[in-house]
């Protein structure tokens, strides 16, 4: 999770005079519109630097092909409270030159707001001043934040860092990271995304096993907090914004090539799947409790993953398409602990702009339905409950619930449609001249278009030139909602059990460390320094693979599937 100083988060843009009044006809228990925008304001921009985006960019200046420093030197999160772990920190932010951390002047050519935001003539903190915070809730990497306290460590109520010194987010990759994540492409995403959209949060650079970012002074939701339908529609419209980020400025169409079709862009979840397969017939090969392989029946697993995901495709298909889901560029893990709120707000900011959303590792192409379904199975979730790693269906939300959800989402993409329609000339255009996502740079569709007019997305550099009939629904206005609401459930409905399946897959792989450590203890092995770890799991992920796969089956099974 992390954080930035609440100055640098918005960039302003003059207000226009012309903008509606966009409110919804359905209840907001009397509290405000989170996309509302009112004539004759100047409201904070709702391009943010730490969530999704309006189509208006950043000029291409901004973004550098080259600067992410990169240290050898590598960390044991497990010993994070030692001398030695400190030691070896302290040298690897002075190897990346880390602003108000290293005695090492910033280079020449570092960006104007690197060198202008900190004071570069303080010395480094003493070693035994800096406190290194352990933030629970990250089941991939071990975070951590790094200051040096304003007061006692008994009084401290935040984690921000006595001046000049700023907070930073430590992250320690997890042991069996590299078979679930890309770091080469995640680290393109992240300065993408944080250099040309201003979304999420800057990297001063990388380590062995890790890498260092930017902290936001903020707090995580809770899974209470994400209930919360004015929250939840503030979520609804940052995701909505996410989704309006130009799929083919952010990945490397050669990376996402779909291997049976070289002229079409593979989405995540499939890639995600087809990519951890492997591992995780590695991690059952070490299981020595027969009971439990026998429980999930993997290679049954992937005869009806592939079933499943052949019957949603071709359901997607009917109808010339129109039943099919926006193919956009989606963070597939908002999950509360990635849901941060500002602790301060500026004057003028939109109520959703208060919600950051952090932790890129798994975004990706996808279908927006996706992303919308992932989001509400993590509704269920309680990952700092008594038993994190068990789902609680009964928190799923409602059909009321989901509604508030669809209609911000919607009614977001109508606000955000017109600023980019109504753009001043000057702001930055695509490669044809035209904004991107601008409806006048996609082709109309209706239910009377040819098969030729919808032809399904191809390539990364197409996926997004296309209007999908979800947003031709909510452009023809309010009378049409309740219809494109309708359509947006019944694809959440369907790409649901795919959540369940990337996650129970990803959690077998995740599980590889613990399987070996258990294994070791039962031979009476132990690695060097294995005696200081508690027997207890942080996480069973043995158990949350359990628990999404017999979910997964059961939600095939309830669509027919199998």
């Amino acid at each position: 999770m992390a954080t930035a100083s609440s100055s640098e988060l918005f960039l302003d843009h003059p207000g226009d005079e012309s903008s509606p009044n966009i409110t919804s006809n359905a209840s907001f228990d009397g509290r405000e519109n989170p996309f509302q925008i009112k004539n004759k304001s100047r409201p904070a921009s709702l391009l943010s630097r730490a969530s999704g985006e309006s189509t208006i960019e950043l000029p291409d200046e901004v973004i550098t092909t080259e600067g992410l420093r990169h240290s050898e030197i590598a960390l044991n999160a497990k010993k994070y409270k030692t001398s030695s772990f400190l030691d070896r920190l302290m040298q690897i932010l002075g190897e990346l030159q880390v602003p108000t951390w290293s005695e090492r002047p910033l280079s020449s050519n570092a960006s104007i707001s690197s060198r202008s935001s900190f004071n570069m003539s303080v010395a480094p903190p003493e070693k035994g001043d800096i406190w290194i915070h352990k933030v629970s809730g990250s089941l991939t990497n071990a975070a951590f934040f790094v200051l040096v306290p304003s007061t006692s460590r008994e009084q401290i109520t935040s984690f921000q860092s006595k001046a000049p010194y700023k907070t930073l987010l430590l992250r320690v990759y997890g042991p069996s990271s590299s078979s679930l994540i890309n770091r080469s492409a995640e680290l393109r995403i992240l300065h993408v995304l944080s250099s040309r959209y201003r979304i999420g949060p800057r990297v001063w650079g990388t380590f062995a096993n890790g890498r260092i970012e930017e902290y936001f002074e903020s707090d995580p939701l809770t899974s209470s907090d994400i209930r919360d339908p004015h929250i939840s529609r503030c979520i609804a419209v940052r995701m909505s914004e996410l989704h309006r980020v130009d799929v083919r400025k952010v990945v490397d169409p050669k990376q996402w090539a779909d291997p049976g079709d070289g002229t079409r862009g593979e989405l995540g979840v499939k890639r995600n799947v087809r990519t951890w397969i492997p591992p995780a017939r590695e991690v059952l090969s070490l299981i020595r409790n027969e009971e439990y392989k026998k429980e999930i029946d993997f290679e049954l697993l992937v005869k009806q993953w592939d079933t499943y995901y052949k019957w949603v495709r071709d359901w997607e298909k009917e109808d010339d398409c129109l039943k099919e889901s926006p193919r956009v560029f989606c963070h597939n893990d908002t999950q509360y602990g990635n849901l941060l709120r500002l602790r301060t707000t500026q004057p003028g900011m939109l109520p959703h702009q208060q919600i950051i959303v952090v932790d890129f590792e798994y975004a990706s192409p996808n279908c927006a339905a996706f992303d919308i379904a992932n989001h509400f199975c993590e509704w269920t979730t309680d990952y700092l409950g008594s038993n994190p790693a068990l789902l609680k269906p009964s928190r799923f939300p409602t059909r009321a619930e989901r509604d508030n959800f669809y209609l911000a989402y919607l009614q977001s993409g109508l606000v955000l449609d017109n600023r980019s329609s109504r753009a001043d000339p000057e702001t930055p255009t695509g490669s044809s001249g035209q904004l991107v996502d601008s409806p006048s740079s996609t082709p109309a569709l209706s239910r009377h278009n040819s098969q030729a007019q919808i032809s399904r997305h191809g390539s990364l550099t197409q996926m997004q030139s296309k209007t999908p009939p979800l947003a031709q629904f909510a452009r023809r206005g309010s009378a049409v909602l309740p219809d494109a609401m309708d359509l947006l459930e019944e694809q959440v409905r369907r790409w649901m059990p795919a959540s369940h399946g990337m996650w129970a897959i990803w959690a077998l792989v995740q599980a590889r460390d613990d399987v070996e450590r258990i294994n070791r203890r039962m031979e009476g092995k132990r690695q060097d320094g294995e005696e200081e770890e508690e027997d207890v799991m942080e996480f069973d992920y043995l158990l949350y693979a359990s628990d999404r796969i017999r979910i997964f089956r059961e939600a095939c099974q309830e669509l027919g599937v199998f």
